[in-house]
């Protein structure tokens, strides 16, 4: 077989190329070297800010150099960042020093400025959008949008009320599904979302998760919000489920007979009718069902540990009778049943099976 030169040459000479041949792409480095490196770097990086710190004494000490460092160590790195030509070391060092910097603006912001939190949380938000936006490294921009998440929560829930998370739920629960679907899918080709995108699903997945767990009972939210509000985060949440199961199967509705589709979207309304007292486990059904249709087996791994805590949970919970959790769990399991022995794809008859 022909080496690369000798086919650019081949090419130069019919007039089918121009100019020098493109260079070698460099091998993919290997992802236990990769993961040792990034390792070391949030090992040793927390370590030499620490020593930096005691080098600068009572000035890193005082309540408003968050208000300066922060900003500095924040943005400084971003040139790092932004170069993929830099090792995994450096990159992830850079990662490190740039959310040490975001830390430090919140302490700096919050005890130096005397900011209340609302305009903590505004202005943690305001920060992570850029830096989110001109960052190039997965793991910062993981971390970065999972501040600028917490941020957004806050405000929405206004100082993270509990008997106001049950607003976020639903919000963050669409966001999540609707967003890993735009990744996975490939709904955008443009070249800042399809490596935005994966960061950000990533951090959605798990603050959403973790607001399924920290959520409290449905029903005594119901005493510190208005009716209507109650009422239309409740079914929103619920209809995350049918949503979901829909945007999967609308892609193969030429492909797989109307009936099984029926079935499909039938069995998913049936769930979200029988959890509507728990939109927890709609939610993790939901992520389930993006994790089987993407391959995905660590976000299935973060939905069941998800699902599994919030039914403990939801156990204990007073409001709802033990016995209407009991039909419940029967009657879900008979509908997974049902949908399975129905939608499991067969065979053709009279072909060989091995």
């Amino acid at each position: 077989m022909a080496d690369a030169a000798a086919i650019w040459q081949r090419l130069l000479a019919e007039g089918l190329v121009e100019g020098d041949p493109p260079a070698p792409p460099e091998p993919a480095t290997p992802w236990p070297v990769r993961l040792l490196a990034g390792a070391g770097a949030w090992l040793a990086t927390p370590l030499l800010l620490g020593f930096l710190a005691l080098l600068l004494g009572d000035l890193a000490l005082r309540e408003s150099s968050g208000l300066v460092l922060g900003p500095i160590l924040m943005l400084a790195p971003l040139s790092w960042l932004r170069d993929p030509a830099r090792g995994e070391f450096t990159r992830q060092a850079a990662g490190v020093v740039s959310l040490a910097g975001l830390a430090l603006f919140v302490v700096g912001l919050a005890f130096g400025a005397r900011l209340a939190p609302d305009g903590v949380a505004l202005a943690v938000l305001a920060a992570a959008v850029p830096v989110f936006a001109l960052s190039r490294e997965p793991v910062h921009r993981f971390g970065i949008a999972l501040a600028g998440l917490v941020a957004a929560c806050w405000l929405i829930a206004g100082g993270l009320g509990m008997h106001r998370l049950v607003l976020l739920q639903p919000l963050l629960a669409w966001a999540t599904v609707l967003v890993w679907l735009a990744w996975t899918r490939h709904w955008t080709g443009r070249p800042f979302w399809r490596l935005g995108l994966p960061p950000l699903a990533w951090a959605l997945a798990l603050a959403a998760s973790v607001l399924v767990v920290w959520t409290p009972a449905w029903h005594a939210a119901a005493d510190g919000l208005p009716w209507s509000a109650w009422l239309a985060s409740r079914y929103a949440a619920a209809a995350v489920l049918p949503g979901t199961a829909l945007l999967l199967a609308w892609p193969q509705r030429r492909e797989v007979p109307a009936w099984r589709l029926l079935a499909w979207l039938l069995a998913a309304v049936v769930l979200s009718w029988l959890w509507l007292p728990a939109p927890g486990v709609t939610f993790t059904l939901a992520m389930m069902l993006v994790a089987f249709a993407t391959g995905q087996v660590v976000l299935l791994a973060l939905a069941i540990l998800a699902l599994a805590v919030y039914l403990v949970a939801y156990y204990f919970q007073l409001a709802v009778p033990l016995l209407d959790k009991a039909h419940a769990l029967l009657l879900a399991g008979g509908v997974l049943l049902a949908a399975h022995l129905l939608l499991r794809p067969r065979a053709p008859r009279g072909e060989a099976t091995t």
